[in-house]
């Protein structure tokens, strides 16, 4: 995909093309992963793949980023516009708020797999039900 949108405007001037995936959804096939999986610090893992990826779709006006946390934890920076776009979560939005003071910042919210910042997230906008209140995470795309 991303060779492709490249293909497609050759304005070398003033076209960059960037990535945001998520570190946590890569498969394994991912170019660089199993050299990554080798690297304790979280952060030199993310410049390995990042760099294994720019290497394969070898375009000089592509940068890759690969988000080392959920996404949903970006967020959490701007947890009270959660109840402008989804009216009747300002209760639950207050909770996530509590959750963020208690922490600290928006990284350290993510401690589970049910307490991750995508489901605190949806169960702030949908509450108890279950109707996923147009809150769905997009499949991945192909590389």
């Amino acid at each position: 995909m991303v060779r492709r949108l490249t293909k497609q405007d050759n304005d070398y001037e003033r076209n960059l093309f960037t990535t945001m995936f998520d570190f946590y959804a890569l498969p394994d096939d991912f170019p660089g992963f199993a050299e990554a999986t080798t690297v304790y610090d979280s952060y030199i893992r993310m410049k390995v793949l990042e760099k294994s990826f720019s290497e394969t779709i070898g375009e000089k006006r592509f940068i890759p980023y690969i988000q080392l946390y959920e996404f949903e934890t970006l967020l959490f920076c701007g947890i009270t516009h959660l109840s402008k776009l989804y009216p009747g979560c300002e209760k639950r939005s207050e909770q996530l708020t509590k959750i963020l003071q208690k922490v600290g910042y928006p990284k350290l919210v993510d401690n589970g797999s049910m307490t991750a910042p995508s489901k605190r997230i949806i169960k702030a906008i949908e509450g108890e039900k279950k109707t996923y209140y147009n809150y769905n995470k997009p499949p991945q795309a192909n590389l």
